[in-house]
Formats: structure tokens, sequence, C-alpha cells
């Protein structure tokens, strides 16, 4: 509470705004603050990257203007460390869950011998209290059987779906879960999506093991465990992925794309999702799709893209955009462009409409400019047909 009234007092002295509270009829109570609009769009500003800080502190909801209410807790992020208190502001101000949209479930502790129960029921929870929520990110989860029954009933609403790493058992895991969601916009894989190479089911410590050293991550007992262990367990995690010495299933976005709502029109793939030149994506028709996207694309990415274009059914694609592009005109960029031309062409695209490129931030504008000069000279039939668009 002091904290905030810290920055009340100095948001209010920089902005040479006079700040009024109405007297406190009772002393453990929190009366509405009277804020110029001015005022309270720069809390909103401050607080915007990190409503966590806003959530955990003992200022609660009835002490912010109504008006304003949607706005603060538009955008709320649960993780394991900050659970306990969500769940006491929850419980204090159950009106807070009618005004998240965005929700990120980041659950480290989905790495822990008791991972299935503890999810699940915190997942199921979580969902429970935010009805209105359209953008759902789910850092880490393990698709049982129990926690796809309990997706099922409380996913409907969600329209805009990122999803980081997934582990499941076949891949008629990741079909049901895929299903949950009956009015997905856009789909966005942001990690790798894993198969358990036994296809038996996840329920105990002992198999936890197994897939911690398949994944290359040391396996300790919750009782050892230390405070850090999770952290360092994602950071070993995402070590293996830029290393590429372990690689997620391509059968397991097969069933995503696959088995997607009609409503599906948007596929995000983010440059984590590491295949090499031999993967077979299998089939994949999802005729609604008809935007690609690719973010953070290295040159390494000349392997998988190409292959993953060339299977994909293509008949609805209208733009590819190709985010965080690299700059710059080196040899490996220069590869990369020329394993795309033979698939971003409407030979392979029949229903292409832009191909768009957003070059990454480079150290100076002269090599930002001979990146995009180097686009269009690789890829001249789309500067041709005026297929070929640039964004900053």
């Amino acid at each position: 509470m002091n904290d905030i009234r810290l920055i009340l007092s100095r948001t209010a002295s920089k902005c040479r705004i006079p700040v009024f509270r109405r007297p406190m009829m009772r002393p453990n109570s929190h009366n509405p603050l009277w804020l110029p609009q001015e005022l309270w769009y720069r809390i909103i500003e401050n607080f915007d990257n990190d409503l966590c800080t806003l959530s955990n502190c003992s200022l609660t909801c009835r002490a912010w203007a109504a008006a304003f209410r949607p706005l603060l807790f538009r955008r709320l992020r649960v993780t394991d460390r900050n659970l306990r208190r969500v769940h006491s502001l929850l419980l204090a101000n159950k009106q807070i869950g009618t005004h998240v949209r965005h929700l990120t479930f980041m659950d480290f502790q989905s790495w822990s011998g008791q991972w299935q129960q503890e999810q699940r029921k915190t997942l199921a929870f979580i969902l429970s209290q935010f009805p209105q929520v359209t953008n759902l990110t789910l850092g880490v989860l393990v698709l049982t059987p129990s926690m796809l029954d309990t997706l099922a009933p409380l996913s409907p609403p969600v329209q805009f779906l990122t999803v980081g790493t997934l582990v499941g058992t076949t891949p008629d895991a990741f079909t049901r879960f895929i299903r949950a969601f009956s009015n997905l916009h856009m789909l966005s894989v942001e990690e790798d999506l894993y198969i358990h190479p036994e296809g038996k089911g996840l329920s105990s410590a002992s198999v936890m093991e197994r897939l911690m050293r398949t994944l290359g991550i040391a396996f300790t007992p919750p009782a050892q465990r230390e405070p850090d262990w999770y952290q360092q367990a994602i950071s070993s995690l995402f070590w293996n992925l830029s290393h590429r010495t372990i690689r997620g299933d391509p059968r397991a976005l097969a069933a995503l794309l696959q088995d997607a709502a009609p409503s599906l029109t948007c596929l995000r793939l983010d440059f984590r999702c590491l295949y090499d030149d031999t993967v077979v994506f299998g089939k994949m028709d999802n005729t609604s799709i008809t935007c690609l996207e690719f973010w953070g694309v290295s040159p390494y990415d000349k392997y998988w893209i190409p292959q993953f274009l060339s299977q994909v059914r293509t008949a609805s694609i209208r733009e590819v955009k190709f985010r965080d592009f690299p700059s710059g005109s080196s040899t490996r960029t220069t590869d990369l462009l020329r394993a795309l031309e033979p698939v971003l062409s409407r030979a392979a695209l029949p229903a292409l409409q832009k191909v768009t490129f957003s070059v990454g931030v480079s150290s100076s504008a002269t090599e930002h400019s001979l990146g995009c000069t180097s686009i269009q000279a690789l890829l001249p039939h789309l500067d041709a047909e005026g297929l070929l668009e640039f964004e900053d």
C-alpha cells in the first residue's frame, strides 16, 4: 500500500496535478481514489507491463475508480510464485475476474513429481475465475486425460491461444486439446510440442524422471529441490533447444492443425520451433488458415520453413509474414531467401496476396536498408507482382 501511495504522489508531483481523497468512513476500508483522468492514464501506463505488482499489493480493486478497473485488470500473469496472492485477491474481489481479457498461465510446478493433480486443479480454478478471457497463454502444460477433461468446458471463450511447451502421450492428446477451443481465431506456437516416446500415461514421478532425462534436464525430488530449480530446468530446456540437441515432434503440430476449429484463420510459429530438413509434418489440411506468421526467423530456418510451406495445404493462404527477419546481406541470410523463393509464389500459394518482411533491429540504418534491398533482389518475382511489403 505504501508503495502505491509513493508512486501516486511522485506521478502527481511530476504532472503538477492535485490528488484528492475523500475522508475515510472506516479505518480498515479502501475508499475510491478521486484522480484526474490524465493521472489515471499515467498509472495504467506504469502498470501495463507488470500487473503482478498491482495484483500482489495490499491495495484491492475497490480502491480504484470503477471506470478504470477494466483497463487496470485486463491483463494478468499467473505463476507458481504469485499463485497464492492472486488466489487471495480473487477470493476477496471476485469482480476482478470479469475484467481480465488476457491471461498468462506460467506454471513451472508442472515439472514436479506431483504435477498432474496440482496443475489440473490450479488451471481449473484460474480459468473458472475469468469467464471473459479471450487471449490465453499456456507456458508449460502436460496433456493428461484429466487435464483435457478440465479444459473442455472452460476453453470456448478463448479466441487467441498461445502455447509454449506442450507434452502429450500421443497425437490424440493434441487433437483433444485443440478441439476444446471451439472459437479459436489465432494459434501461436512459441516453443516445442513433445510426444512422450513410450506413449504411456504420464502419472508418476518415475515416468516424469524418464521424460526429463529425454529432455536433458536432471530430475530432483520435491524434498530436495532448490527454490530456483524450476527456472534452472526451463533454462536448461531452452539451451537444448537453441543448440538443436532436442526437437519437438512434428506430428503434434500436424494434429493441432488437422483438428483446429474452422474459425482458425492465423497460425503463428516462433523461431524456437526447430526442425531439420528431413522433417515430415504429416497431413495438415486446415483450409480455414489464411495467414501464416513466422516470428524470430533465423538463417537456420531454411531447413524446415520451406518443408512446412510445401506440406501444409496452401489453397487458402493469402498472407505470409516474417517477423524479426535477419538484417544485412550475409551468406546465411542469402541461403535462407533462396530456400524460400520456390515456396513464396502464386504457383505454390495460389491465393497469395501479400508477403511481409519485418526486418530485425540492426546496428545502423544502412544495414537495415541493405537487408531490404537484398530481399528485393533475391525475391524479384514478389516485387514485380506487387506482393512484397516491408514493416518496421
